[in-house]
């Protein structure tokens, strides 16, 4: 599986410009760092609302698990 995965990758690099690689990765890079900007806001919505909400309330709301709030409600205290 593993020489299948390489024997593939060499195939896709060598039909590749490396303009269109580093294009690839600036965008995945972009991607992550969206991901990364809307966690960090939304857990500033969560710890908002701790004092207000339960986990259960927040959870739902929030698209995170009941253990995930629990994790931010232990780091804010």
């Amino acid at each position: 599986m593993l020489k299948e995965k390489e024997g593939v990758k060499s195939m896709i690099m060598a039909q590749i410009t490396q303009e269109e690689w580093d294009t690839c990765n600036f965008q995945e890079g972009r991607q992550e760092g969206i991901k990364e900007g809307q966690q960090g806001e939304r857990r500033k919505l969560i710890e908002a609302v701790l004092d207000i909400l339960s986990n259960e309330e927040i959870a739902p709301r929030f698209g995170v698990s009941i253990e995930e709030v629990e994790e931010i409600r232990k780091q804010k205290q």
